[in-house]
Parts: structure tokens; C-alpha cells; sequence
């Protein structure tokens, strides 16, 4: 892939990642956007054999995240955010996306958990907890710049 599409893809990975953590919300068209823009940038791909590797790791990551929001752990912006980078990431770096992400995600759900004590984070007042008053993380900046490290990378 060209530069060119990574670096579209890193643009929409940086806007979920923000608008996750300001408003708890991923518009639905960035991650639609992503997988489309993930489709352009392969339509030249010289191995079926890649992206068809790359759709089913998808599909694999797709179904936990379905789970996941079944079971009120992720937002429904967070799976299909995961679900688009795991495209750009494939079978071959999908175990490294999800290992940063899991690092990310416990370091913004460590400071998500002190905020009580941290003062600084008053600014997103309101944000910081679901409608029952607990915590919520903005995972889908974790899985953002997780993306972001992984596809930026040529490995």
C-alpha cells in the first residue's frame, strides 16, 4: 500500500480517537470510511490471498466485537473501530494491534479510574461516566492510536 492511503487511514483513525474521548461517541462514518478507504487502497493489491486474509481477520475481530457490546464491555463505535483497523492491520500484525490496544486501553482506564483525584480532567465533566454514573473509557482512542502505531509501521 502507498503512503498516501496510510496516511488517509491514520486521519481517520486520530478522528475516532478524538471524538471517542470528547464526546463518547465514533460517528458511524469514520469506521465505514476507514474499511472503504482500506478497499480502494487494495483494489491493486498483486495477492487476493492478502486481502482475503485481511477480511477474514476482520470478520474474526467483528464477532468478539459483537460479543464484547453484547456483554456491555466496548461501544458499539468501539467494535466496528476495531473491526476497520483490524483490515488495514491483517493476519499478520493483527496480534500486535491487539496487544497495544489492550496497553493503551489500561493506561487510559487507569487514568479514567484516578480522575477522581486529577483535577485536570475535569474538562470532559460528564463524559467520564455512563448514564448509570460509572467510569467509562474511551477505548476507541486506545484502539486509535494502536491502529495508528501498527499501520504506520511497515513491520
Amino acid at each position: 500500500m502507498t503512503a498516501g492511503w496510510i496516511d488517509g487511514a491514520i486521519v481517520l483513525l486520530i478522528l475516532a480517537g478524538v471524538s471517542d474521548l470528547c464526546w463518547r461517541h465514533i460517528p458511524d462514518l469514520l469506521p465505514a470510511a476507514l474499511a472503504a478507504l482500506f478497499g480502494i487502497a487494495v483494489s491493486t493489491a498483486p495477492s487476493a490471498a492478502i486481502v482475503l486474509s485481511s477480511v477474514a481477520t476482520a470478520a474474526a475481530i467483528a464477532a468478539a466485537g459483537l460479543i464484547l457490546f453484547a456483554l456491555n464491555v466496548w461501544g458499539g463505535g468501539d467494535a466496528k473501530l476495531m473491526t476497520a483497523a483490524a483490515l488495514w492491520a491483517g493476519a499478520d500484525r493483527i496480534g500486535e494491534l491487539l496487544f497495544v490496544t489492550a496497553i493503551a486501553g489500561g493506561m487510559i482506564g487507569l487514568v479514567t479510574a484516578s480522575r477522581q483525584g486529577w483535577h485536570m480532567f475535569r474538562f470532559a465533566q460528564g463524559r467520564w461516566s455512563g448514564g448509570d454514573g460509572r467510569p467509562t473509557v474511551p477505548y476507541g482512542l486506545a484502539i486509535a492510536a494502536a491502529a495508528v502505531a501498527v499501520i504506520s509501521d511497515p513491520g
